[in-house]
């Protein structure tokens, strides 16, 4: 694979032009490139994972409760979830 352009999204993800494609690689621990996807074909946005119980009420009368944004997770350049992961009631 011949890179023409590298575009460093994080430490692990990167967002890549070549042969007249972009793509996602990840970047192993040893250096080397690892295809992911064509982002043109397989962009998948993030969806919130249902809310977990409600936590124990702390010493200000707050609880609070999460979520996760893996139903699924951003793919291949896909929207992250928008909102909070964390709630307090």
């Amino acid at each position: 694979m011949r890179l023409e352009f590298i575009r460093i999204l994080n430490s692990a993800l990167l967002y890549i032009y070549s042969g007249g494609d972009w793509m996602w690689v990840n970047a192993t621990c040893d250096n080397k490139f690892e295809f992911v996807c064509k982002t043109t074909k397989q962009k998948k946005n993030g969806a919130w994972s249902e809310w977990s119980e409600w936590s124990v009420c702390n010493r200000k009368y707050q609880r609070t409760r999460s979520h996760t944004c893996t139903n699924p997770a951003p793919f291949c350049g896909g929207e992250p979830c928008q909102g909070k992961a964390t709630e307090t009631g």
